[in-house]
């Protein structure tokens, strides 16, 4: 770019110069003297004035300026003058300077300065590392680029560990923490707007102002920019820079915060035109939503625009894409893909007059339109979204909404729900229906499997998965019954056609079986062979069913990698081959709202991998595996602590009948030989109140752990019923392994302290 003058100042005509030493492993290598400018990337790409060798670390630039120039150093650290390096950008130190024609002296260690790409991308840089003296307007500069830079840093690490939180976390996060944490943000922003605000207004009557606000602008909202504008000086507006400067004000704020959408002309998918406002500003929220098919990110987030559609949809919510899609096909068949159930339009030129207009060079980008036409916020998507469909209609990102009709149920109605992957029982509560109707709301924090049961009748069930903010609707009866609602039902709808398809042909075999079962019963001693004949068969044949619902179901994951309905399938899919799966899932499937069961799953196929394994290892005078849970207290418990006396793991839990039949037995043995062992409760699938609940209400004077799903202690020991009791010498290995509630055991406890 070439020089820009941007303001007429009394400067010594006779021209600059600049010294400057810089350490580092530099002698010998090239430094540039280059023309920059407000347009940013002019940083990556400026224009050379002048060269030299560093020599014993020095080096000198001399010439003239028509007046303060925005100059940058450039520092190359090998004879490569491309643009790449390694197949990647090359990236080479740099140091902006805004001086006229003065003495500077200049003193920095090219290690601690910015690349010319991170600088020309951000928009920063750091100056702290570098001494700058002999320039009154540079020091001016340096303080609004540093201001900026240290302002920018800070807001970058607020949203970076957002990121981290909302993108990553194992966990759900909760609407107020989301939006406790974005508010946050956004107080860090409007510091950093005040800060430029209050400095451009400050140095409204000098160009290093008017390049503050040139290079900001984006970060004001439309009454912000205008308000800049008018305070500047009429001399500075009159410059050609300030004339640049205004009408790039002009186009940001025609789409900026605050400003009514601009109207374009684009094509429908049948190649029809339609424009912008043929959808904007109806009365309605809108999400403007820029995309293209070769985008991932912009892939990768439809399943949750398609969630976030399915909740507010019917309260007047809508989405338009646009697509920036230059190839018409590729478009086309991302759209039969992606299935979106909104309108859709898409571009002629790609990158061009649309996304001039609506200033942006890269997507996706959402501009969320009120229901006049105005401009609510733009970049608005992910959790931004999600915070402003909760301010509008509600938060139903934590509930679940049922309602329908089950022949079976007449007056009240047994709920239970059951997280997948540690399928751990909730409590049972009882509804009671209105003429026979469900409306039921649910508070749920992660994607669960809900049961449905019949009040003193738990042999028959409905279940199907439950998702916070969804809503769902059944019809039908226990054994043939239909779930329709919000867009994740639609997606649900063909998987529960086959897995109930497979749940029909498996009863069948059974009835057929029991069938022939108790009519060969009639005669059992005559037709033993025959019984045993008929049970091997029925067993073949449901593997064989489930095998063939296993490949299915696997093949229905691998080929629906955006359909967020078919993480519940992983329930079915090997241990073995749940890695391997779950990879192919989409980026934001795997790791959006059904992360907690894509994680759950893992956990439990590495459990039972780890379970297949134990059944070789875990034996009588095999080491006993260690691990450390947390015992009643909240604190850890770690098994090999208790190394040098007899230890009793007993696997047990408050649901299991026969675990707490036992209990009274254990607690004799326990006084008869206290002192010579030690009992370790190892609870498994309760909640962790029912857990401290059953421990107090049966007064078990032992210590007492708490298995997490994440766990797997009960795999470790390969476990395969409740209560398993397993003996442990005071060296560490497995003395004795004790399945179900049995006399045994305790008569084993007096052959070995007697």
């Amino acid at each position: 770019m070439s020089a820009l003058l941007l303001t007429a100042m009394s400067m010594t005509a006779k021209g600059y110069k600049i010294t400057g030493t810089l350490h580092g492993d530099v002698e010998g290598k090239t430094v540039y003297l280059c023309l920059s400018g407000p347009d940013q990337m002019s940083m990556y790409r400026p224009t050379v004035i002048d060269s030299t060798i560093i020599r014993n670390g020095q080096f000198t630039f001399k010439g003239k300026l028509n007046g303060p120039t925005l100059l940058l150093l450039k520092y190359f650290p090998n004879d490569n003058r491309g643009e790449a390096e390694n197949g990647r950008a090359a990236m080479r130190p740099v140091l902006p300077l805004f001086i006229g024609n003065e003495k500077v002296a200049i003193e920095a260690h090219v290690d601690s300065m910015a690349t010319d790409f991170e600088s020309a991308f951000y928009g920063t840089y750091n100056y702290k590392d570098a001494k700058i003296s002999g320039s009154a307007i540079n020091d001016l500069y340096r303080e609004y680029k540093q201001g900026f830079t240290d302002y920018r840093a800070r807001n970058s690490k607020l949203q970076g560990d957002f990121n981290q939180l909302y993108y990553y976390s194992k966990d759900v996060v909760p609407m107020t923490t989301i939006v406790e944490r974005l508010n946050s943000i956004d107080s860090a922003k409007v510091a950093e707007r005040e800060f430029l605000k209050q400095f451009i207004m400050r140095n409204s009557d000098n160009v290093v102002g008017m390049i503050a606000f040139s290079e900001t602008l984006s970060a004001f909202d439309k009454q912000g920019i205008e308000s800049l504008a008018d305070a500047l000086s009429p001399k500075l507006k009159a410059t050609d820079f300030g004339k640049q400067t205004l009408l790039r004000a002009d186009t940001i704020k025609s789409t900026a915060t605050g400003a009514m959408f601009q109207d374009y002309t684009l094509q429908d998918a049948n190649g029809n035109d339609g424009r912008l406002s043929d959808y904007l500003g109806k009365g309605n929220y809108t999400l403007l939503e820029f995309w293209a098919s070769w985008c991932g990110p912009c892939r990768g987030s439809i399943p949750h625009l398609k969630q976030l559609y399915g909740l507010y949809h019917k309260d007047g919510f809508n989405i338009l894409s646009v697509s920036m899609d230059t190839d018409n096909k590729a478009w086309h068949k991302a759209l039969g893909e992606e299935k979106m159930p909104w309108p859709q339009l898409g571009t002629r030129d790609g990158f061009g007059e649309i996304a001039n207009i609506y200033n942006f060079n890269g997507i996706p980008y959402c501009v969320l339109i009120g229901p006049k036409g105005e401009i609510v916020e733009t970049n608005c998507r992910d959790a931004r979204l999600d915070r402003q469909l909760a301010r509008i209609y509600g938060n139903r990102f934590e509930t679940f909404h049922l309602t329908g009709q089950l022949d079976e149920l007449t007056d009240s109605v047994t709920v239970m729900t059951m997280f997948y992957g540690d399928w751990q029982r909730n409590p049972m509560e009882k509804y009671a229906l209105k003429d026979g109707k469900l409306d039921i709301t649910l508070k749920i924090d992660k994607p669960q499997s809900l049961v449905l049961m019949k009040p003193g009748d738990y042999t028959h069930s409905v279940n199907f998965p439950i998702l916070p903010g969804e809503y769902a609707n059944i019809e039908g009866n226990m054994n043939d019954y239909k779930v329709t609602g919000s867009y994740f039902y639609d997606e649900y709808a063909p998987i529960a056609e086959r897995l109930n398809s497979y749940t029909a042909k498996i009863s069948m075999a059974q009835d057929a079986y029991e069938a022939q079962l108790q009519e060969l019963k009639k005669n059992e001693k005559k037709n033993a062979k025959l019984i045993e004949s008929k049970k091997e068969e029925f067993v073949a044949k449901r593997k064989e069913l489930y095998d063939e619902m296993r490949k299915e179901m696997k093949e229905f994951i691998i080929n629906n990698p955006r359909n967020e309905a078919c993480v519940t399938l992983l329930q079915v899919v090997e241990p073995e081959d749940m890695k391997s799966v779950v990879d192919k899932l989409n980026n934001y499937v795997k790791n959006g709202r059904m992360k907690p069961v894509t994680d759950a799953m893992l956990r439990e196929a590495e459990n039972q991998i780890n379970a297949k394994k134990a059944k070789e290892n875990i034996k009588e005078g095999a080491v006993a595996p260690d691990f450390t849970l947390q015992d009643i207290n909240g604190k850890p418990l770690t098994l090999s602590s208790l190394r040098g006396k007899y230890v009793v793991l007993d696997f047990w839990g408050s649901w299991c009948g026969w675990c707490i039949k036992g209990m009274p037995e254990m607690k004799k043995y326990y006084e008869k030989y206290r002192g010579k062992f030690e009992i370790v409760g190892v609870d498994c699938n309760d909640p962790v109140e029912k857990w401290k609940k059953a421990v107090k209400d049966n007064d078990l004077p032992w210590l007492h752990v708490y298995n997490n799903a994440a766990d797997g202690t009960p795999e470790k020991y390969a476990v395969q019923g409740y209560p398993t009791k397993i003996i442990i010498n005071p060296d560490g290995t497995i003395n004795k392994i004790v399945i179900g509630e049995s006399k045994d055991f305790y008569e084993y406890l007096d052959q070995l302290f007697k």
